[in-house]
């Protein structure tokens, strides 16, 4: 999923080494960081790859899997059961074969480029960090979230100005799960077909989270300049042109813009966390039995 991916993927390599010894089977070949390669005569059970390619030219008789690089299928390579590439595409030679589901989720890059902005200065490219889609559409797409989610919206404006700093931790925290999470969907049978929808909710979630959050820092500027009756999206317009001009900042842009994406991530995963526990059913405490008053006998 392009430099996001890429440098989580190195930066989890101790706890997602340890995952792939506790889930891989014995014959399945999993690399975390780099490309997986299957020789023309070897037969595996699975073929993982994260932060790097797939390239298959043998057999593969569970799924071949590859999240932030692409899949390539040489003549005589066989994958018996689903063949998925999230952030990149399947190149199949002539005589490759796959049994199961072709599966390749685009990628979106959402915050790919806040990298790109911290690690090589990259200063002319989408202010946002969503350089897939256009500012309209940026637009269009929160109006539509918040026109459908109002109380959400709310919510989770509330939470990044109340409690930034554990909005902030919990986004972090919520970055570095997701590639184990990609890898818990991939040894399921039932979770490899869920990849690309997980990846489309997440990636709403993140939206909706930095809309939000473009909206708190909108709010705040909006009132200073003396208009507090602004709507919800004038504050989004707000926030995010205030986000583009940080972002002019050596260094320093790119990486307080991925702090608002942090942010406005982890107040999302706090206020479904809230909503997961208020929708737990509560214990049914057994009534108490009425206390018979003592009959007193002279």
């Amino acid at each position: 999923m392009g430099h996001l991916t890429k440098q989580i993927s190195l930066l989890l390599i101790p706890i997602l080494m340890l995952g792939s010894i506790i889930f891989a089977g014995d014959k399945s070949r999993v690399k975390i960081g780099g490309s997986v390669v299957v020789s023309k005569h070897e037969q595996v059970d699975d073929a993982v790859a994260v932060g790097g390619d797939a390239k298959i030219y043998g057999k593969v008789y569970g799924s071949a899997v590859s999240v932030g690089g692409d899949i390539y299928l040489g003549p005589d390579a066989v994958v018996h059961d689903d063949c998925v590439s999230v952030g990149g595409e399947i190149h199949m030679s002539e005589g490759a074969a796959v049994y199961g589901e072709i599966i390749e989720v685009d990628d979106f890059n959402f915050a790919g480029e806040f990298f790109e902005d911290v690690w090589h200065d990259n200063h002319w490219s989408l202010p946002w960090g969503f350089k897939v889609f256009p500012f309209l559409a940026i637009l269009v797409i929160g109006a539509v979230l918040i026109a459908i989610l109002p109380k959400q919206f709310n919510f989770v404006t509330n939470t990044i100005d109340m409690e930034t700093g554990k909005s902030f931790l919990t986004g972090l925290a919520g970055m570095i799960l997701f590639i184990p999470a990609i890898l818990t969907l991939v040894v399921s049978l039932l979770g490899i077909p869920l990849i690309p929808i997980f990846v489309v909710v997440v990636m709403l979630l993140m939206f909706f989270g930095y809309f939000s959050t473009a909206a708190v820092l909108g709010g705040k500027l909006i009132n200073k300049m003396g208009n507090t009756t602004s709507s919800a999206i004038l504050h989004i317009v707000a926030g995010l042109f205030l986000l583009w001009l940080i972002g002019f900042i050596p260094f320093l842009g790119g990486l307080a813009r991925f702090i608002a994406f942090l942010i406005g991530w982890g107040a999302v995963l706090l206020v479904l966390n809230n909503w997961r526990l208020s929708k737990k059913p509560q214990p049914i405490l057994p009534t108490p039995s009425p206390v018979e008053p003592e009959v007193k006998t002279e």
